[in-house]
Formats: structure tokens, C-alpha cells, sequence
């Protein structure tokens, strides 16, 4: 786990599925299923697993975005366990805002939104997100 909880990136593999997140200069951005064709040290290809034009087909593995120093936003990569991770860590923190509760950062809440939506969820008897 990184410091705000996201799965470590691990292994990628020729053939691995990733998920990308393309087209930074559009208002809504894409998410796009890719497939990896080819792993060097820094960098991975991929290619679109239903043939989506992608903006970039290059990532590399050390900060997962498309560019070396990304000044802006710029495409970038999960793995499916990380990209599952972001779904959940959203969920919570639509929970935590329709109950009133801030887990933005500088909140006294903030940090690890998920952990404490499940914690509430808990002591109201809901399932856990």
C-alpha cells in the first residue's frame, strides 16, 4: 500500500490489463481498458483492448503517467486492483458527503475515507462499501 492506501503498482507482464485514464484535456474524462504489450525497465506500451484511440500508448512504471515530471494532469494507468481500490475510496467519499461528513483533505476526518465510511456504515448495521 502507498501512503494514502492505494495498492503498490507490483508486476506488470506482457498481456496484464490495466486501466487508463485518457483524454486530460477533455471535461470528462475517458476511462479505457488496455492490455500491455511490452515492459522495459521505465517504461510500459499498451494498446486498447476494443480499439478506443487512446492519447498516449506509453506509460511510465514509476509514477504510472505518461509523462516524466507531469507539470498538469496527464494520462495515467491503474492496475485493475488499484483501479477497484479508487472505485471503493470514491464510494466513500459520496457516502461520507450525503451524511455531512467531510473527508476532503485538511479535515479533521481526512485521510483514509474508506475505513471510516465502513466504520460508520458498521454502527448503523449497513454493509461495508
Amino acid at each position: 500500500m502507498t501512503r494514502n492506501g492505494l495498492p503498490q503498482l507490483g508486476d506488470v507482464n506482457p498481456g496484464d490489463e490495466l486501466v487508463v485514464i485518457d483524454d486530460p484535456s477533455s471535461r470528462n474524462l475517458r476511462t479505457v481498458r488496455v492490455r500491455v504489450t511490452k515492459v522495459a525497465p521505465v517504461w510500459i506500451d499498451v494498446e486498447s483492448v476494443d480499439g478506443s484511440r487512446l492519447s498516449e500508448s506509453r506509460f511510465r512504471r514509476d509514477n504510472q503517467s505518461a509523462k516524466a515530471k507531469p507539470e498538469h494532469w496527464t494520462a495515467c494507468f491503474y492496475t485493475l486492483e488499484q483501479w477497484a481500490w479508487k472505485e471503493r475510496n470514491a464510494r466513500a467519499h459520496r457516502y461520507l458527503r450525503e451524511i455531512g461528513v467531510s473527508a476532503d483533505l485538511g479535515s479533521r476526518f481526512s485521510g483514509d475515507p474508506l475505513t471510516l465510511a465502513n466504520v460508520i456504515r458498521r454502527g448503523l448495521g449497513e454493509a461495508e462499501l
